[in-house]
């Protein structure tokens, strides 16, 4: 385990290999060691494998070196084991200035549609009724995440 959550590395694409701090897409098969704390797993994913399926997924127009994921998503994953600390800062974000909040809702709503766009149930699940739960798609089998409170769900059935 590395300096970020498992969590946190699984919603950015990656899983650790057992290694040291080796994280690994199973989609691209990125390979990333030695992370320090200031190092965003996503956007080191983005960065490293603009064309991963995963990455794409997210944000079909491919990140440069310039350029950063933009605030809401960085948000989103810039969660601690703190869901306290989490809320206050969001919350803080959202009061600087209205508009940005509704367009954050909007685009967290986009990249979950799009991390969904393999999603494997065609029925019940759904993709649209895991959208409004709030779940992101880990692209690992029907494994979910739920980047607010760390859930992890996985081996779904019908009507579940």
């Amino acid at each position: 385990m590395g300096v970020h959550s498992t969590t946190n590395m699984m919603a950015a694409g990656f899983s650790y290999t057992g290694c040291g701090d080796t994280a690994y897409c199973n989609l691209c098969k990125l390979e990333v060691s030695d992370w320090t704390t200031d190092m965003n797993p996503f956007y080191i994913h983005a960065q490293r494998s603009p064309e991963c399926k995963f990455v794409r997924s997210i944000f079909p127009d491919p990140i440069t070196s310039g350029s950063a994921p933009s605030n809401a998503f960085t948000t989103i994953l810039a969660y601690s084991d703190d869901e306290k600390a989490t809320k206050r800062h969001k919350i803080e974000i959202a009061q600087t200035s209205c508009p940005p909040r509704l367009i954050e809702v909007d685009i967290v709503k986009r990249a979950r549609k799009r991390a969904f766009s393999n999603w494997p149930h065609r029925i019940s699940p759904s993709s649209a009724q895991m959208i409004e739960a709030g779940f992101f798609n880990c692209n690992v089998g029907d494994r979910v995440i739920c980047l607010y409170c760390n859930i992890i769900c996985q081996q779904w059935t019908p009507n579940t």
